[in-house]
């Protein structure tokens, strides 16, 4: 069996704001497109790391997600930003999972990750209560 190509993490700031290619891999419009079953990863509140998402694109899995970020701390602190959002160039597709009380925050958020995820999902209704003050005027 073949050792597996190590993980070169990149926290948020050390992209420097520019994407590393995912090799050839396909966008997620044209994995639906091409499969009949895409197999997804979803959101899992602090298990869907880096590592985690890693492991399961090992036994085949064609999308995974990060676990929730807040939007606002993810905008207003590059901290939370390199603590909350890690990948790699084999981490694509990737879905970025945000919870917002407000358009502008999850803007922003999905500005910035743009150029290192191929989507992103508003949480509307986790029953995390910590998220409730980040997304009560959601509903």
């Amino acid at each position: 069996m073949q050792a597996p190509e190590p993980i070169v993490v990149q926290p948020f700031s050390a992209c420097g704001g520019r994407s590393e290619e995912g090799g050839n891999k396909p966008s997620l419009l044209e994995l639906f497109h091409e499969k009949d079953a895409v197999k997804m990863c979803a959101p899992m509140v602090r298990y869907s790391k880096l590592p985690f998402r890693m492991l399961v694109r090992r036994y085949n899995c064609d999308v995974a997600c990060t676990p929730m970020i807040i939007a606002s701390s993810f905008v207003q602190s590059s901290k939370a930003r390199d603590v909350e959002f890690t990948t790699c160039k084999g981490d694509r597709p990737l879905v970025v999972q945000f919870a917002a009380s407000n358009a502008h925050d999850f803007a922003s958020a999905a500005e910035l990750v743009a150029p290192f995820a191929d989507g992103v999902d508003l949480n509307c209704g986790c029953p995390q209560k910590y998220t409730h003050k980040h997304t009560q005027d959601l509903a």
